[in-house]
């Protein structure tokens, strides 16, 4: 496999058969070839199951069997979404073999009697053949230009690339080297060297799950919806390409985010679709929604020092019509409308934010929705002070004086109330509850009611965002390698929410998930991605390269001897203990920290991790990265 295809070889005492998949990296062209090498000529049957609609099933479309040029168009049904948002979405199966076909056919020609069952397939019967190959291409845009890719794809013949295993070019080679500009990393001795070389692999294949992210946020374990969650673009793609050098696009970036932005309300929704498909968005959003778009401005502001982002003007979305407004603004008049709203939400008499719909855990959504108005999430907090505190930064520089003060005085009050509230007997909480009888703490040594007593994020966020002294940071670096470090990485919280059969007491999923995998799993790569970032910053370069390779796939039984097989060039989003159930994994939840119980990956590629990490890898650990004017040169790697 490489960053574009992907190669098959059947071999037995009778037959060897090397089947290939290559997708091109300058149009939208899919070829499959299959080459019978020893034991042929064989008969094949090809099948294709066709998805027209929203999802597998939900339409058949209009399948056209072209016999006399020999090839198939495939459209969508005119009442799906699809065709009314592209009316001219075509697309074809064709092949430069059309001779070597001996019919095409539904999914009849895949059963003895030759009888179809109306199953959403097409099927395609070779004669006996030696090399044999078929093209899958199409257009959303223009069903001409389909037409045209299809005849031009009918006439070529198959490309058969250089191969994986003897040409070294193949996988660095043209568009890819481009994306990442040539980075390579190499050095030291011994096992350090073997390390080294681990992360300039994954590098690569990261790189291109981060693009997957970006361009078409589908994953192999979630391959429907394709919408852009507000906080994932705003992380992952954009530290990305900012780590990579590619600022241009964070600045279109930047633009199609902001022209997302409620008008009424200065917030955005939880995730958005964009295209032709932009008015389809969720509803609601979590309280820390509406900061990651000021951060995302800020990693622009910095890595470039290009100041006249804040004058952009932009469009909005109207919050009830969801469409683009005629009014346009500059970035920064769409700032002061979230600076605005962020002050709205805080508990009365504080500058703490509510936690309203959520934080970055979906898995800590409240059952009491009257509970939510009265929580505050330490992590929004530390998130908050340190976004608007950079922000800071960036007006003043950018002459907006007035901005400047405002937000140094809010996030001088947030700071002073985080530290009379939120970190109760020295160690920081979960959420704090701001009832009428006072505060009671979750997810905290207090906590007596979920049975959780740490929680990763406000520990590893205090430390990034600098609303920790020295003194809290080793303290609470203590408290993460004793109570929330394991095998495989460190954990969302030290143990597992009581599961009472699907009851909610006080957290909805945490307590009612049946699976026990990703956030209810408690390792979430996203989270410890952030705890590397955080040992970076704290100036722990050992526990930092440890949590990079805790994390790399390549070899991952190096440093994660309980890691159960995995494909090794693909992110996985979550480290799963192999529990059957969510009760096994309450009783035997230490076994996992003995690494008395296996881990498997999580859902692949679809996540802002891989983006994350590259940027950890680039920016924080190697430390090379740039400030406004300044470039710094900062590793923190071990000696």
């Amino acid at each position: 496999m490489d960053l574009h295809s992907a190669r098959w070889i059947y071999h037995d005492d009778r037959f060897t058969v090397t089947i290939r998949v290559e997708t091109s990296l300058d149009a939208p062209v899919c070829r499959l070839s299959v080459d019978v090498e020893r034991g042929g000529p064989l008969e094949l049957l090809i099948s294709h199951n066709v998805v027209l609609g929203t999802n597998e099933y939900d339409a058949e479309g209009r399948v056209i069997l072209d016999a006399a040029r020999t090839r198939v168009e495939l459209r969508p049904a005119p009442d799906e979404l699809l065709s009314r948002r592209y009316p001219e979405a075509t697309f074809f199966i064709v092949s430069p073999d059309a001779a070597q076909i001996e019919t095409i056919g539904g999914d009849g020609l895949l059963y003895s009697d030759g009888a179809d069952r109306g199953g959403a397939f097409v099927v395609v019967k070779t004669k006996p053949v030696s090399h044999f190959s078929l093209v899958l291409t199409g257009n959303v845009l223009s069903a001409r230009r389909a037409e045209e890719l299809a005849t031009v794809n009918s006439r070529r013949q198959a490309h058969r690339g250089p191969d994986p295993d003897t040409d070294p070019r193949h996988e660095t080679g043209g568009s890819w080297s481009e994306v990442w500009r040539g980075v390579t990393l190499g050095g030291g001795t011994g096992r350090f060297a073997d390390d080294l070389a681990r992360l300039n692999d994954v590098l690569r294949w990261y790189l291109h799950d981060a693009m997957v992210h970006y361009t078409t946020p589908h994953g192999l374990e979630q391959s429907s919806g394709a919408a852009w969650g507000l906080r994932d673009v705003c992380q992952g793609p954009v530290e990305l390409l900012v780590a990579t050098r590619h600022l241009g696009a964070v600045r279109d970036l930047l633009g199609i985010v902001y022209a997302h932005q409620d008008q009424q309300t200065g917030d955005w929704p939880q995730w958005f679709m964009v295209d032709r498909y932009r008015e389809v968005r969720a509803t609601d959003s979590h309280a820390d929604i509406v900061y990651w778009p000021i951060k995302a401005l800020c990693d622009y502001a910095e890595a470039t020092g290009d100041l006249s982002i804040l004058d952009e003007q932009v469009a909005y979305t109207d919050d009830r019509t969801k469409t683009v407004t005629a009014e346009m603004e500059t970035i920064f008049a769409h700032t002061e409308r979230q600076i605005a709203k962020i002050e709205r939400e805080c508990i009365p008499g504080t500058g703490l934010p509510v936690f309203a719909g959520g934080d970055w855990e979906d898995s800590l959504q409240p059952v009491d929705p009257a509970m939510a108005r009265r929580l505050v999430s330490a992590w929004t907090v530390e998130l908050a002070y340190q976004t608007l505190d950079r922000y800071a930064t960036v007006c003043d520089r950018a002459g907006k004086g007035a901005m400047a003060d405002r937000l140094a005085r809010l996030c001088a009050r947030m700071r002073s109330d985080f530290h009379r509230y939120l970190v109760p007997d020295g160690v920081v909480t979960g959420l704090a509850d701001f009832g009428p009888d006072g505060i009671e703490y979750f997810l905290h040594p207090r906590d007596r009611k979920t049975g959780v007593a740490y929680r990763l994020l406000p520990m590893t966020r205090g430390m990034i965002s600098g609303l920790f002294s020295v003194e809290q940071a080793r303290r609470h670096f203590a408290q993460i390698e004793r109570h929330l470090s394991f095998p495989d990485g460190v954990r969302l919280m030290d143990r597992p929410m009581e599961y009472h059969g699907g009851t909610s007491r006080y957290f909805k999923r945490a307590e009612s998930a049946a699976n026990f995998g990703r956030e209810i799993g408690l390792q979430y790569v996203h989270a410890h991605i952030r705890y590397i970032e955080a040992m970076a910053t704290i100036g722990r370069p050992d526990e930092a390269f440890r949590g990079l390779l805790a994390v790399c796939p390549i070899r991952l039984d190096l440093d994660v001897p309980s890691a159960l097989p995995r494909q090794s060039n693909a992110f996985f989003s979550s480290s799963d203990a192999a529990f059957l159930d969510r009760g096994q994994a309450s009783r035997q939840f230490g076994r996992i920290k003995t690494g008395r119980v296996g881990v498997k990956g999580g859902w692949r590629v679809y996540s802002s991790g891989p983006g994350i990490y590259i940027n950890q890898l680039i920016s924080n650990v190697i430390g090379v990265r740039t400030y406004f004017d300044d470039v710094l040169l900062d590793p923190v790697l071990p000696r």
